[in-house]
């Protein structure tokens, strides 16, 4: 699909990349400046590197002797602006590059929920009508690349879930080689066939999603996302059980969800430790781990713990530490409420 390596440098900015081949849908992933916009830009041609190589299966679109501008590659592009013309409407936004049957199209308007906006003005729409008709007027020129950056930022939640449900099928479908930045961990997960963790600017991992972004938001203290089947355990209207291993788990959860695995996303920071199962407890959740270290830094206490193979670290005080004595190897109970988790795929 798409391959490259290149070299680039803007001022005080520096990004390499090692020779690397994307699959059909990936996702990008790291710190803010790191420069994950930076490369989608280079890839589309809307920068260019200093050196290297950029490939789309066989055609070059850059290397030492040639370079194909932005508008001469088979690419769409749809950032966190929509980027419409403001005096077009929306209809004609999205016929002025429509390269798409018109019963092809007529699909994306109806998923998209853009049917009854292609009448208004693009200046009329809110943030999050606008962002549905950059998506449909990108998928709508039949691109064979498709860059997205934080592409559903201004949806609320529960459409962002629907419409990126909705995209991947699309993309798939037509074998359209996509790239997601994405600053939701689950959305990335869900979407992709493998991550490109952006650590640094030099340094660039290719691998499984889950893994790669759990590993990286462990050692950063930042959401863990853990994927989960479904339950038999019958709960109330909106809420849903879940098996992780041997264990379960309660989150909130939508009325319809499709078959297979899914995705809960948990934060250490909301999880209470205990050395038993508590019982009349408003807690929900609680999981047995086993403590794999515990270490101080800047005055906080850190239990690594390691939750049916999933590692992470618990933040808790000096006091907590000095009360519970953990240590490596002991057997400790995960407290999390129900509340605070959310099912989405």
């Amino acid at each position: 699909m798409l391959s490259f390596n290149l070299h680039y440098q803007r001022d005080d900015f520096e990004l390499s990349v090692e020779a690397c081949s994307l699959p059909l849908l990936t996702g990008v992933f790291g710190p803010s400046g790191i420069g994950k916009t930076s490369l989608l830009r280079l890839l589309a041609g809307l920068e260019y590197p200093q050196t290297g190589e950029i490939k789309y299966l066989e055609q070059v679109w850059f290397d030492s002797n040639s370079c194909l501008a932005s508008y001469q590659r088979p690419i769409a592009f749809v950032t966190q602006g929509s980027f419409l013309f403001p005096h077009l409407t929306v209809a004609k936004n999205i016929k002025l590059s429509q390269r798409v049957s018109a019963s092809d199209l007529a699909y994306l308007v109806e998923s998209f929920g853009v049917k009854n906006l292609l009448n208004k003005n693009a200046q009329q729409l809110s943030g999050g009508q606008a962002q549905r008709v950059a998506l449909v007027r990108a998928l709508a020129t039949k691109p064979k690349v498709l860059f997205l950056d934080e592409a559903f930022s201004a949806l609320d939640r529960k459409a962002a879930t629907n419409l990126l449900k909705i995209l991947k099928k699309w993309l798939k479908q037509h074998r359209i080689c996509s790239l997601l930045i994405s600053h939701n961990p689950e959305d990335l997960v869900f979407f992709s066939d493998k991550v490109l963790l952006m650590e640094d600017s030099q340094t660039l991992t290719l691998g499984n999603s889950l893994e790669l972004i759990n590993q990286y938001n462990g050692k950063a203290k930042q959401a863990i996302v853990l994927s989960v089947e479904r339950s038999e355990r019958l709960a109330d209207e909106g809420w849903r059980w879940f098996k992780l291993g041997q264990q379960y788990i309660l989150a909130e959860s939508p009325e319809v969800l499709d078959e297979g695995v899914h995705l809960v996303s948990i934060s250490p920071s909301n999880i209470v430790l205990s050395k038993q199962f508590v019982e009349s407890c408003s807690a929900q959740n609680q999981w047995q781990a086993e403590v794999l270290s515990v270490n101080s830094l800047e005055g906080t206490f850190y239990v690594e713990v390691s939750l049916e193979g999933v590692a992470f670290k618990v933040p808790i005080s000096p006091r907590a530490q000095q009360t519970l004595a953990l240590k490596m190897g002991e057997q400790i109970f995960l407290m999390h409420k129900a509340v605070k988790l959310h099912n989405q795929f």
